[in-house]
């Protein structure tokens, strides 16, 4: 059965400031002073409030907050910003993609596991105290000029060295060792 009672929030021979509905379920639907709307369970705990601000709360106190669209899409849209805030947020997608002016990401440990990275940009900066790559296969690269600066030692170990130039090849050092 569902019931319809006033409430008073305060004191006074004024008209009601409250509204409240309660359903068969034993949860409750209360218009407050004409500036909110709240829906609880039978337990008391908040499941949505609708503020005149425009404000929305929508809260599952004993479970899992399930958002559906079987027919379409579940959009999330904001002036300001959007903000998730969880112990742990997973994605999982066919295929995701994110267009962005810019991007930030701080982790204390990044892995990435895929079949095939490409990386496209006009200038690439890494800055590293320590980079260490290991490639069971080739490593090629293509380049219109190289340059390294090496402010200390610079060692290359092999089995074997070749080296070509199309013109000449400089080794200027102030003792040259070979052999």
């Amino acid at each position: 059965m569902t019931t319809i009672e006033p409430m008073r929030m305060g004191s006074g021979p004024h008209a009601p400031d409250a509204l409240r509905t309660t359903l068969s379920s034993g949860a409750t639907l209360d218009v407050l002073a004409a500036q909110r709307v709240e829906l609880r369970d039978p337990d008391g705990r908040l499941l949505l409030r609708y503020g005149v601000d425009g404000s929305l709360t929508i809260a599952a106190p004993a479970g899992d907050l399930v958002l559906e669209a079987p027919g379409g899409c579940v959009r999330l849209a904001a002036r300001d910003a959007v903000a998730i805030e969880a112990p742990n947020v997973s994605l999982r997608a066919q295929r995701a993609r994110l267009v962005a002016t810019s991007i930030e990401a701080v982790v204390d440990d990044a892995l990435v596991v895929a079949e095939r990275v490409e990386t496209r940009a006009t200038r690439l900066v890494t800055r590293a105290r320590d980079a260490l790559r290991e490639t069971s296969g080739l490593v090629q690269e293509r380049a219109g000029r190289v340059r390294l600066l090496v402010s200390e030692l610079f060692r290359v170990e092999t089995r074997s060295t070749s080296m070509i130039s199309e013109r000449e090849t400089s080794i200027d050092g102030s003792r040259i060792h070979v052999g």
